[in-house]
């Protein structure tokens, strides 16, 4: 695609940035020099630029020799990142500097920054397809300036950022109550499980070890190189990355076993009905084998006794997840010590309440599961909605 801009309103010239703006490149400063850093200059980088329309802070601060090393920018100056994650963007709010992973617009006379900003925004496909392609894509500075944009006379810049401005307000109030909706959910289900394990008639369960309630054991993988063990159907072979579901199977698995390496007792055999607890890299998921599964060594599997009904185990241990990761250990690959588990006390009602609790945190679990559907896709709709918004303004329909 060329540098000119994907859209063109009718009667407006389609005019390439540098035409109109300064383009800047941000730098570092010498790491080595304390003088350069710890002042009161925002130093900016492209996480900086979230999805507030001006930027006045950073986690860096630069002293002012640092600023003018880096490059100071005025307030109102347009930040787009040009490396990376290319086209964020934001207004600086105030005199700030930059680093090299953003380019920056520095608005001269025949065009407004908020115009420029969303400009930008609407631009983000035209600014990625410009940059390298390359394993970390870069939009150098040459291209960036010959981007072409309508350039309507000031005054209807104005009026088009004054209607994006209502439109994208109202969008993000929006996303803001959508977003509370979606916190909202997510405690739903957290308190669904603790009341079930922590209400008045709890007190009368007696309780157990788990240890003492079935049995452990540990899963492994067999050997890689050894073909007559792996086979694209067959026996599911399940690893911590696998437990996306309460239920377990073929569908949630990556690869499969034969006959020979399902029994080559280099893995952990688990019938329908095993619980299966991630105690390494994704500590804290739990589900049950809906059918017969192998289990990597990222899983330990738990077979109950009859007094316990599997899932009512696996509710149990998903309340205990946040328990199970902060007792999770190792500095690369996270583990979970199988005593963590074995002493875990798990209360024992009887099997028709042990279902009934079942029954009931899988219909709330369920109710959540279609509201948080709901939410995303009402997020999409508002993601469509800003593109919408977008097209609009730079087609002249505005």
């Amino acid at each position: 695609m060329s540098p000119i801009s994907r859209v063109a309103a009718g009667a407006w010239p389609i005019t390439p940035l540098g035409d109109v703006c300064q383009v800047v490149t941000g730098s570092t400063p010498p790491r080595g020099e304390s003088r350069y850093f710890g002042g009161s200059v925002p130093w900016i980088k492209p996480e900086d630029l979230n999805t507030s329309l001006y930027v006045v802070g950073s986690k860096e601060y630069l002293t002012d020799d640092g600023a003018r090393l880096a490059r100071r920018v005025p307030k109102g100056s347009v930040l787009v990142s040009c490396i990376g994650k290319i086209g964020k963007v934001a207004i600086a709010g105030v005199d700030l500097a930059v680093n090299q992973q953003i380019n920056c617009l520095v608005p001269g006379p025949r065009v407004v920054s908020e115009y420029l900003y969303y400009a930008m925004r609407f631009e983000q496909g035209n600014l990625q397809d410009q940059a390298s392609n390359t394993i970390v894509p870069i939009l150098n500075k040459s291209r960036f300036a010959a981007v072409g944009i309508p350039l309507p006379p000031l005054a209807d810049q104005q009026r088009i950022v004054a209607k994006l401005d209502k439109q994208m307000a109202a969008l993000d109030r929006a996303e803001k109550a959508l977003a509370e909706q979606q916190a909202a959910a997510s405690a739903v289900a957290t308190a669904v499980l603790q009341q079930a394990f922590s209400g008045p008639e709890c007190t009368r369960w007696p309780s157990v070890r788990l240890v003492r309630a079935g049995t452990f054991d540990a899963g492994g993988t067999p050997a890689k190189d050894q073909q007559r063990y792996w086979s694209d159907t067959g026996y599911p072979f399940v690893t911590g990355a696998d437990i996306t579901s309460a239920t377990v199977g073929a569908r949630n698995a990556r690869a499969f076993l034969t006959q020979e390496g399902l029994v080559s007792g280099k893995t952990a055999v688990c019938p329908a009905g095993t619980v299966l607890v991630v105690t390494r890299t994704r500590v804290g998921r739990v589900g049950i084998a809906g059918e017969t599964v192998a289990v990597s060594q990222d899983i330990t599997a738990f077979t109950c006794q009859r007094n316990l009904l599997p899932t009512y185990v696996m509710w149990f241990l998903r309340k205990e997840s946040d328990h199970l990761i902060a007792q999770s250990r190792g500095a690369t690959i996270q583990g979970l010590r199988r005593s963590v588990l074995e002493d875990l006390d798990i209360p024992v009602p009887s099997i028709p309440e042990q279902r009934q609790i079942a029954e009931s945190i899988e219909q709330a679990t369920h109710n959540v599961a279609m509201l948080q559907q709901s939410i995303t896709y009402q997020l999409g709709t508002l993601t469509s909605l800003r593109t919408s918004f977008l097209d609009a303004a730079f087609s002249g329909e505005i």
